[in-house]
């Protein structure tokens, strides 16, 4: 019902307005549809409608879970970007990889100078460089903690390391 009536108000105000607010009024719905509140509470609506994703980035967006040698390096690559698809810079972006019994194996990586030490923003875009040979072969987790929708979930990607 929420809904419904704030909708009813900006088709008001839009009927009214200028063309450049009908338009701006028209872009915000389209970008925002209201629909997707439904049921949230007011601090879950306001995270969904402000808040940032994580996407990865290729190799890791490619499958369900990413498979690679164990003791190769793999390059992991991600944005966080705002619904718009617009960049976010997040100096709180900390990655680390995760053991099947839930221990933390590698970092937490921060910011750092060069992907091979730390997380660096190149291109509109996340990069580290991530070294396995101190990990054995078996299912890991990838966790990245950043400013987001939910805060304190991290996203996460499995991780699978094999012998080749």
């Amino acid at each position: 019902d929420q809904v419904s009536g704030l909708e009813a108000i900006l088709d008001g105000v839009a009927a009214e307005a200028s063309s450049a607010l009908q338009n701006a009024i028209q872009a915000e719905m389209a970008n925002r549809p209201l629909e997707e509140l439904i049921d949230l509470s007011m601090e879950q609506a306001w995270n969904h409608l402000n808040g940032v994703n994580l996407v990865w980035l290729p190799p890791i967006s490619k499958a369900d879970s990413y498979e690679a040698k164990f003791g190769s390096t793999i390059p992991i690559k991600f944005r966080i970007e705002t619904r718009a698809e617009e960049f976010v810079q997040d100096d709180t972006v900390l990655l680390q990889i995760v053991n099947e019994a839930g221990e933390v194996v590698l970092g937490p990586f921060g910011l750092g100078e060069n992907p091979s030490q730390g997380i660096t923003v190149q291109g509109k875009k996340y990069h580290l460089n991530l070294e396995t040979k101190d990990l054995e072969p078996g299912n890991y987790t990838l966790e990245v903690y950043y400013n987001a929708m939910e805060p304190g979930e991290p996203a996460v990607w499995n991780l699978l390391l094999v012998e080749k």
